[in-house]
């Protein structure tokens, strides 16, 4: 009986150092920030949160607590993301990881940012495995989502990603996301990140400056213009106002239409922008490699 007993716990043990074994450390390096537009806070979210994801993937622990001793200045691999081969290694060594995972952010619309990450054998400096761009929110709840499929697609297993973008509306004053009201300006900042609406937008104000032009300018520089025939008749003030009449009337009905379209276009560019992320956010399915060189998977694409 005691050597059964004896023989259990000599194979737990086994057990337990083969799992220990098995196990990759995983250390998640301080987000990189290119542009510097993206908040601080939302990049230190997203360390922790990749951290957390990998340690859910069976056989790997994440760590974002990473030491850069004077490998690397923070600052700027913050601002570049450069890291030679040998830098790799010396960082892998100073943690004690088998892997760097390096995380870049853009911000991709008012709530949402667009999360690259690669894998790199911190042994060798190979590249493992890449994740070419993930939409995610800035919201720290729904960037776990996010960040669960940034480990899936790295390390192997199933991706379901839902971009999430907001709804405009217009009332009869103002502007609504998601039927939240919304200032002008933020109104402006959110058309901005849409190609297409901020055309719209731009050619709307465009229209309706040269409406302003030709309402007011236009009648002002027919009459000045009109000197030159009050001179030959000997009437200035009659070559005035002949200038004046022939000329700004038609100005006048011009800048009409200019500045119902131009306000037309500038009013109604987040119907644009609406049907621009709904195209984002169209459903597609894909079934492929998750990764390059840990693991196999698949993954589906909402």
């Amino acid at each position: 009986m005691k050597k059964h007993i004896l023989f259990f716990i000599l194979l737990m043990a086994f057990s337990t150092m083969a799992m220990a074994q098995e196990t990759k450390k995983v250390g998640v390096l301080p987000t990189v920030n290119r542009k510097g537009n993206v908040n601080e806070g939302v990049c230190l979210i997203l360390q922790s949160q990749l951290a957390y994801a990998v340690t859910q993937k069976p056989g790997y622990e994440g760590y974002d607590r990473v030491d850069m001793g004077k490998i690397i200045d923070e600052l700027d691999f913050q601002r570049t993301g450069l890291v030679s081969d040998d830098q790799i290694k010396e960082l892998g060594k100073l943690n004690g990881v088998d892997y760097l995972l390096i995380a870049e952010v853009a911000n991709y619309d008012i709530n949402h940012v667009v999360i690259t990450a690669k894998i790199l054998n911190a042994e060798t400096a190979r590249l493992e495995s890449t994740v070419p761009g993930e939409i995610a929110s800035t919201n720290p709840k729904e960037m776990r989502e996010s960040c669960m499929n940034v480990a899936n697609m790295l390390l192997g297993g199933t991706v379901v990603t839902t971009t999430k973008t907001g709804v405009l509306t217009k009332g009869q004053d103002f502007y609504y996301l998601d039927g939240q009201r919304i200032t002008d300006e933020r109104y402006v900042e959110i058309i901005q990140s849409c190609p297409e609406a901020w055309l719209e937008y731009e050619r709307g104000g465009k229209l309706r400056k040269t409406g302003r032009l030709l309402l007011f300018g236009g009648p002002v520089v027919c009459a000045v213009l009109g000197i030159i025939p009050g001179v030959l008749l000997e009437s200035v003030p009659a070559g005035i106002g002949m200038g004046a009449f022939y000329g700004g009337i038609p100005c006048i009905i011009a800048s009409i239409p200019c500045f119902i379209s131009g306000k037309h276009k500038k009013d109604n560019a987040y119907k644009t922008y609406n049907q621009y992320c709904s195209q984002q956010s169209s459903v597609s399915l894909s079934f492929g490699p998750a990764t390059q060189g840990i693991g196999v998977g698949c993954s589906i694409n909402f």
